[in-house]
């Protein structure tokens, strides 16, 4: 698991949500979302990542070695309003073609104050071990299969936009 500061600019963030209006977002179970393609978004996200070792370091899983590949395209815009949450759960690993989505990526479109809810926890065995702020700009990847993690609750503040991606990886 890695935290990244200032992946997107204001000036991306603000572009994303002008596309994705919410009026546009679709209502699923609590919050609002939107699935899209963005070819361009991958590759700044990327330029901001590249030189982390994350980008170095492969993963053991289903018995092979993979190494990451690409940032997907296939993004999700969700909108937690106050009070709304996502669940504790894992993410499964899926195929993208011949390659498989090992890791997950959140980028947060806004600020929540501290204390104002909507952080994001990983769970090991059932207890909080990393808890990420929303802050703008900010960027949480993190291997979905492996730990639990939820989206607490947004009890003191009004709104929550996440944008929600995988780190593709490959065994070539």
């Amino acid at each position: 698991m890695k935290i990244f500061e200032d992946v997107l600019s204001k000036e991306d963030i603000t572009t994303i949500l002008n596309k994705h209006p919410d009026e546009t977002l679709i209502q699923h179970e609590g919050y609002l979302m939107d699935h899209f393609d963005d070819y361009d978004l991958p590759k700044k996200i990327y330029d901001k990542l590249k030189d982390d070792p994350i980008f170095e370091n492969t993963v053991k899983y289903e018995g092979k070695i993979w190494k990451p590949h690409y940032i997907n395209h296939e993004y999700r815009l969700v909108k937690y309003p106050r009070h709304a949450y996502m669940g504790i759960h894992t993410d499964t690993p899926h195929n993208v073609g011949e390659y498989k989505a090992l890791m997950g990526v959140i980028l947060y479109l806004n600020d929540v104050p501290e204390g104002g809810g909507g952080e994001t926890q990983l769970y090991e065995n059932n207890h909080v071990i990393y808890s990420v702020q929303p802050k703008l700009g900010r960027c949480f990847a993190f291997r979905g299969d492996l730990y639990s993690h939820n989206s607490n609750h947004l009890d003191y503040y009004d709104y929550k936009y996440m944008l929600l991606t995988q780190i593709i990886y490959s065994t070539k």
